[in-house]
């Protein structure tokens, strides 16, 4: 059974379109200087987002996975704009790609260094991924299916905003990662977190939509899916704990859009049901979809 093997690379575009990305979303701020500085230019590129038609939850997360990719905003934007609305007639798109310019210079303003310090941060965050990555995929593959980890994938380290954050790209095939030096939370371990946002990659596979109903919904599916069999993998190796306790310290944790103590539960009794039953992984997705729907009432 292949393991997922993960190339490190480091982006100061993707930690500008990241720290949009996150302020877009609400999440707050670790270091107030970055915050603070950034504020303007990131509401800035909200504005020129929306004056070209690109709804921001779609867009931002799709910029900072492309953006470790190409020289110049302006490159960077003509494939979001090809992927968002297909080959065609594009908007005039130098107003947001000034933006951009704009938020980037503020980042340097702030982290002037950041450019070479992305690569330092790497060294050890790889040596640990190496160590012990690879075997936690391994478990989960064999605790969900093979299909549901990939075969490979790219961590794109960026500028630590919220002092412990990522998201997964399955359409790029893309994690983005903050590269912080140290844990933010004792018991779990960012190899963990990187395990976890790795392991929605192949989430975007067919054997997996075809059985979700609620496509806005399919992404947090998958999220929180994938969540328990990579804290089971984290127990086998002694990583981190896998109990209900555990699943709400790292729905809060990683940032999941959920109420914690709630879904926990859900997710407890779902993952339960799933060890003693025989049911395969893309059925299981649907169940659980299921059970969070009626969980938060939206059945």
């Amino acid at each position: 059974m292949p393991t997922c093997q993960i190339r490190f690379r480091s982006s100061v575009a993707a930690s500008c379109l990241h720290i949009a990305a996150c302020r877009s979303a609400g999440l707050p701020a670790a270091d107030d200087q970055l915050a603070a500085a950034t504020a303007q230019p990131v509401d800035a590129v909200l504005r020129e987002l929306e004056s070209v038609g690109w709804p921001e939850g779609q867009a931002l997360p799709l910029l900072a996975s492309l953006a470790c990719e190409f020289p110049t905003y302006r490159e960077l934007l003509q494939r979001c704009d090809a992927r968002l609305r297909g080959p065609g007639q594009q908007d005039d798109l130098s107003r947001l790609a000034a933006a951009l310019a704009a938020l980037e210079l503020a980042v340097k303003a702030v982290a002037p260094r950041l450019a070479a310090e992305l690569p330092l941060r790497e060294r050890p965050l790889r040596e640990q991924w190496e160590a012990r990555g690879p075997g936690l995929l391994l478990y989960v593959a064999k605790q969900t299916e093979p299909q549901f980890v990939a075969e490979s994938a790219e961590a794109v380290l960026v500028a630590p905003y919220v002092g412990g954050h990522g998201l997964a790209h399955a359409a790029t095939n893309r994690v983005t990662f903050e590269a912080v030096l140290a844990n933010p939370v004792a018991e779990l371990p960012e190899t963990v977190r990187l395990a976890w946002l790795a392991g929605q990659l192949n989430g975007e596979l067919p054997r997996y939509v075809e059985r979700l109903n609620a496509p806005a919904n399919r992404e947090l599916t998958v999220a929180l899916a994938a969540a328990p069999p990579v804290l089971a993998a984290a127990e086998f190796v002694e990583l981190a704990s896998c109990n209900e306790a555990t699943f709400a310290l790292a729905l809060g944790a990683w940032h999941i859009p959920v109420e914690p103590q709630t879904t926990a539960a859900v997710l407890w009794q779902w993952w339960s049901t799933y060890l003693d039953s025989a049911t395969a992984w893309p059925i299981a997705l649907a169940a659980l979809e299921q059970m969070l729907a009626g969980a938060t009432g939206n059945e």
